[in-house]
């Protein structure tokens, strides 16, 4: 072979480097045979280097080492071919023998295998990996916190990376990550948002509680801003009006006794109460009949005072039957206190049950120890309509005791248990189909009992509905049969009948279909008026207006239609007295369809639109009816709807006051009178009730404020 053949291999083997002046070597070319591994710093190693130089004989010249280290050069190392050693062989300066996944120096120092050459080429797949991977991590965790919210709260949460059912599954694949993951992502997201959190206090109701005065523009300048963020005077009466500060007892007249402040808070085990004695049962069941049982006459008469007879021969027992004896002895005793009387045993004075002293010289301490007695029973309550009976009256005596929150506590378990007992009959089928007639008409009057009172109560609550009003239960309630008199009955006395009086029954009856409608006609219009806020009432002021007069055309078609016993006149009703009591539900109704247009009076720039769009004597409508309200609430005697009374007299208070300071408006020239009328009556329960105390520090804190204003000196 000739010298220039050699150089012409040897050119084609590798590019010829240059030499320092910058001129092309005239070295001889060489032949090669050796694998190149970089170094870390970016270098070339040789583990076995056989450079041999030729001369043009073939033979090697003496310079080879100088020449060598011209070849590695940068030219010489910047050739094409990609260096297949990995990163841990590079610095450590060892052959590698390129296996993958991993080569065998890192698989025997148990150390990564990373080939930097194909990074940039992995990169893509590497990332589309990691976010793979990472978002699975999400749905893992979010799937884990999902069950730590559902399990019940004995059961501690399971804790990450524990959980067999997640971390035991099979990975997905890459080629299922697709679409899997899109649908993965899709139910977490709905999961995520099903939990996520709402404003408790919002609901159609939020508008037309009383709270909702407080935050009205007109006493933003009047009211501190701790008072105008109020939400619920029942859940931050706390907050308001704390444990240790003094309340103010009003000047009490000789019939009113208050009742010690929110006994639920002291220790039952610090004081010994009185002693429960089982003879008292019968005259205070005798007496809930005369008492109570007119306005809410879900009970068998007969059944009940065989119930006390058993109570008093036996002793108290641990069933359903002594609870609810216990239950109703409770409401007896509390009604029983030197209040005024009750116009509607006028028809049976002679009747009254006749009470022992004890019970006279403290009615609170003997209720209060019928009702823990009772309540020690309802643990062992079941699901029949006799259990229900048992939680529902017990509400009913939480609220004569001004504990709506106790109260609503067990009638959520009322209606919850007589949804069950209704389902459990064949999946929720008629009661029609029941056998029992007489069990049928009791479970009637209780189911539309529970939904009555959870209606009442639900808009000023702010706690969710137990859902029993719309349960398929189209039976309204049947009038008690003529099966039910105690006379029929050989383990009734012979004057049981005597207290529930055959006219007295019959108008109670009437009541109780009355009051049920109404309250369902009441509760329809507050979801449609108070469910926009009051933005929505500025701007749609005749849609009010017409409203209002859609309302007032149906308050006077149901007057037309009540019962002559049931109708009240111009004149007032008899205190206390069944019609008496439906005038306040009317009142109500009126109170609410006229409070937006007095929002609007107050709130609305008249100088911009004609003051023809809202009569100034429709908005003064609702401060009459206030100054007419306020008085009025001291003819009530203890009642199951005091404290709502309390928020009534609370809104009629505020209206009064906002009139006073508006410009737009004219108060009553009596108006500090009966400011301080509402103060008061607030202040009587509020003795009893924290809640009600917060509601007229707050009412007393802006009058006080007004009354020192020049408006208020110039309306006086």
């Amino acid at each position: 072979m000739s010298s220039s053949d050699t150089q012409h291999q040897a050119q084609s083997f590798r590019p010829q480097p240059a030499s320092k002046d910058g001129n092309q070597s005239g070295a001889t070319p060489a032949t090669r045979e050796c694998d190149p591994h970089i170094q870390h710093g970016g270098s070339m190693q040789y583990d076995s280097l056989d450079l041999v130089l030729s001369d043009d004989h073939g033979n090697a010249t003496p310079n080879m080492k100088s020449r060598k280290r011209r070849y590695i050069s940068s030219a010489f190392t910047s050739r094409k071919r990609a260096a297949m050693a990995c990163d841990f062989c590079r610095l450590r300066k060892t052959k590698c023998d390129n296996a993958r996944p991993k080569c065998g120096h890192c698989r025997h120092h148990s150390a990564t295998c990373v080939y930097s050459e194909n990074a940039k080429s992995s990169a893509p797949e590497d990332d589309g990996n990691t976010d793979v991977i990472q978002r699975l991590d999400e749905i893992k965790h979010l799937l884990q916190q999902v069950q730590a919210q559902t399990e019940p709260r004995a059961v501690p949460p399971t804790a990450l990376g524990q959980n067999p059912l997640i971390d035991q599954a099979p990975a997905p694949s890459l080629s299922e990550a697709g679409s899997e993951q899109e649908a993965v992502r899709e139910d977490s997201g709905r999961m995520a948002e099903s939990f996520h959190a709402t404003d408790p206090y919002d609901s159609p109701y939020r508008a037309a509680r009383c709270e909702a005065i407080v935050r009205w523009p007109i006493f933003k300048d009047w009211l501190s801003e701790k008072e105008t963020r109020i939400e619920s005077f029942l859940h931050e009466a706390d907050g308001l009006a704390p444990d240790g500060d003094d309340i103010d007892q009003p000047e009490l007249g000789p019939l009113w006794r208050p009742l010690p402040l929110d006994q639920t808070r002291r220790d039952p085990r610090g004081i010994p109460g009185p002693v429960i004695d089982e003879e008292d049962c019968v005259p205070l069941c005798k007496g809930f009949l005369s008492h109570v049982h007119f306005r809410n006459p879900i009970l068998e008469p007969k059944e009940l005072m065989s119930y006390a007879k058993e109570v008093a021969q036996n002793g108290i027992g641990w069933d359903a039957r002594s609870c609810l004896v216990l239950a109703v002895s409770a409401i007896s005793c509390i009604l029983s206190s030197k209040e005024p009387p009750l116009e509607h045993i006028q028809n049976c004075p002679t009747h009254a049950p006749t009470l022992s002293d004890r019970i006279l010289a403290d009615p609170g301490g003997v209720a209060e120890a019928f009702s823990q007695a009772a309540k020690k029973r309802i643990g062992l309550l079941g699901m029949s309509i006799l259990d229900v009976e048992c939680l529902f009256f017990m509400s009913v005596y939480e609220k004569l005791r001004v504990r709506p929150l106790q109260s609503w506590f067990y009638l959520q378990q009322a209606c919850s248990r007589l949804k069950s007992h209704l389902m459990s009959r064949n999946g929720g089928s008629s009661p029609t189909d029941l056998e029992n007639h007489e069990e049928n008409q009791v479970e009637q009057r209780v189911f539309w009992s529970c939904v009555r009172s959870e209606i009442e109560l639900l808009p000023d609550i702010c706690l969710p509905s137990s859902g029993l009003d719309s349960f398929q239960y189209p039976e309204f309630p049947s009038p008690p049969s003529a099966t039910s008199d105690s006379s029929s009955d050989p383990r009734a006395g012979s004057g049981d009948s005597d207290f529930v009086p055959a006219n007295s029954q019959a108008q109670s009856w009437l009541f109780f279909l009355a009051e049920i409608s109404l309250r369902r006609t009441i509760d329809a219009n507050l979801r449609l008026l108070y469910g926009k806020s009051e933005p929505y009432w500025l701007s749609h002021m005749p849609l009010l207006m017409k409203h209002h007069a859609q309302c007032e055309e149906q308050i006077s078609l149901w007057y037309s239609h009540l019962p002559s016993k049931l109708q009240f006149s111009n004149t007032a009703p008899k205190p206390q007295s069944l019609s008496f009591y439906l005038e306040s539900r009317f009142q109500d109704w009126r109170e609410y369809i006229l409070r937006p247009l007095l929002y609007c009076a107050l709130h609305h720039n008249w100088r911009q639109t004609r003051p023809q769009q809202l009569p100034p004597v429709i908005a003064a409508a609702h401060i009459a009816l206030c100054a007419h309200l306020i008085p009025r609430a001291f003819e009530h005697g203890r009642f199951g709807g005091v404290w709502l009374l309390c928020r009534r007299t609370f809104t009629c208070g505020m209206a009064i006051i906002a009139s006073v300071i508006s410009d737009e408006l004219q108060g009553p020239e009596d108006w500090v009178d009966l400011c301080r009328l509402a103060i008061r009556f607030l202040a009587q329960w509020g003795a009893e009730a924290r809640t009600v105390e917060a509601m007229r520090r707050v009412l007393e804190g802006l009058f006080e404020r007004v009354l020192r204003s020049p408006k208020g000196r110039q309306a006086c």
